[in-house]
């Protein structure tokens, strides 16, 4: 998958009929957790490549975040790591998987945009910020 991760995310974009400049962070996902939700309870040979295509698209929706790039950790952990501002990284595919698997799709994938967005963009996004007290 991350040899051609713009490959699948466009593939995924033109299924759906998703135009990247167009689509908040917040539509993504909504997006990417009714497209989970629709895989759960199949087979995971019927689900994989559906689930790398919305992986894709869901990377290429956090690369969106300034000052982020793909980082590859010994070619098996697909990351969105942000190096300024809010330093840090996201494992994509496995916090997707998880929430494939075990559920609670919207908070894990709102947990990624709040693990690389600072307070000031989350709410200029439309986050709650999980910070107040």
């Amino acid at each position: 998958m991350y040899l051609h991760w713009e490959e699948l995310a466009e593939h995924f974009r033109q299924k759906k009929t998703l135009k990247e400049d167009n689509i908040t962070f917040l539509q993504a996902i909504d997006v990417v957790e009714q497209e989970l939700i629709s895989l759960t309870g199949g087979k995971w040979d019927d689900a994989k490549s559906d689930f790398y295509e919305v992986t894709a698209f869901y990377a290429q929706m956090l690369l969106r975040i300034p000052d982020t790039f793909i980082y590859q950790y010994e070619g098996t952990v697909f990351y969105v790591k942000r190096t300024k501002g809010k330093s840090n990284l996201v494992a994509v595919m496995p916090e997707l998987f998880t929430a494939y698997i075990k559920g609670g799709i919207k908070e894990r994938l709102t947990r990624c945009f709040t693990d690389l967005l600072m307070v000031s963009e989350l709410e200029k996004n439309g986050f709650e910020n999980p910070y107040k007290c």
